[in-house]
C-alpha cells in the first residue's frame, strides 16, 4: 500500500474509538468496512462478517477489549486471509493473537513478500 486515498481500512471493533478512526480513515479518502464479530450467524446493517474484512481490508484496525472472545481473535489463519500488502493495528489493550500468531504471522507475510516480488518481476514461482 502506498497511498491511503482510495485504500480499505477494516475496523474490528467498532465503539468510539472505532467510530473516531472511521472518521479519520475517511478524510483522508479511505473506504471504510466494519467487521461483525467474530464467527456471528447474523450480519448487522453497516457491517461484513469477520472473514470478508480481512480479504478485502488493505488496512486492519483492532479496537476491540480483550475478553474471553476477542483473545487470540488473530492467529495464523486470520494472517492467510488478509492480503500480502495488509497492516495490522491493534490498538487493543490486550493481545489479541493468537499463540505463536506473531511469529506465523510473520512467516506468512514473508512468503507472500517473496511471492509478490517474483510475481511482479516476472520470475517463476
Amino acid at each position: 500500500m502506498n497511498d491511503l486515498y482510495g485504500s480499505t481500512l477494516g475496523l474490528v471493533g467498532y465503539g468510539s474509538l472505532g467510530h473516531g478512526m472511521q472518521k479519520l480513515a475517511e478524510a483522508f479518502g479511505m473506504k471504510v468496512v466494519i467487521a461483525e464479530h467474530k464467527n456471528a450467524t447474523t450480519i448487522r446493517e453497516g457491517h461484513m462478517p469477520f472473514d470478508s474484512v480481512l480479504r478485502e481490508a488493505d488496512v486492519v484496525s483492532l479496537h476491540t477489549p480483550l475478553t474471553a472472545e476477542t483473545r487470540h481473535m488473530i492467529a495464523a489463519r486470520e494472517f492467510g486471509l488478509m492480503k500480502p500488502t495488509a497492516i495490522l493495528i491493534n490498538t487493543a489493550r490486550g493481545n489479541l493473537g493468537g499463540r505463536g500468531s506473531a511469529g506465523r504471522g510473520a512467516e506468512i507475510a514473508a512468503h507472500r513478500r517473496r511471492r509478490f516480488r517474483r510475481a511482479i518481476s516476472g520470475t517463476a514461482a
